[in-house]
C-alpha cells in the first residue's frame, strides 16, 4: 500500500524528482486472507496534505477479486 501511495504522489508535478519517505502506517486492517497467485487491485487516495512540509496522508485499500482484503492510512514525506 505504501508503494501505491508513493507512485500516486510521484505523478504530481510538485513532487517530481523528490524521494518519498514512509513516516507511518495507521489503522491497518487485514480483513481477508490473500494467498500467493491472487490477482490484487490496490487503490489509494489523498486524504490530507501539508504542503508547507510536503507531508501527505493517503488511504489505501487492497481488493482480491473485488473483495476488500486490507486497508490502511499511509503517511509520506516527500524530500
Amino acid at each position: 500500500m505504501a508503494q501505491t501511495a508513493d507512485l500516486m504522489i510521484m505523478t504530481d508535478e510538485r513532487y517530481a524528482g523528490k524521494v518519498p519517505l514512509l513516516i507511518g502506517a495507521d489503522e491497518a486492517k487485514f480483513i481477508a486472507k490473500i494467498v500467493p497467485g491472487a490477482s490484487l487491485r490496490i487503490e489509494g487516495k489523498v486524504v490530507s496534505e501539508r504542503e508547507e512540509k510536503a507531508i501527505i496522508k493517503c488511504y489505501c485499500e487492497i481488493y482480491n477479486e473485488d473483495v476488500l482484503s486490507s486497508s490502511c492510512f499511509v503517511t509520506l514525506a516527500m524530500r
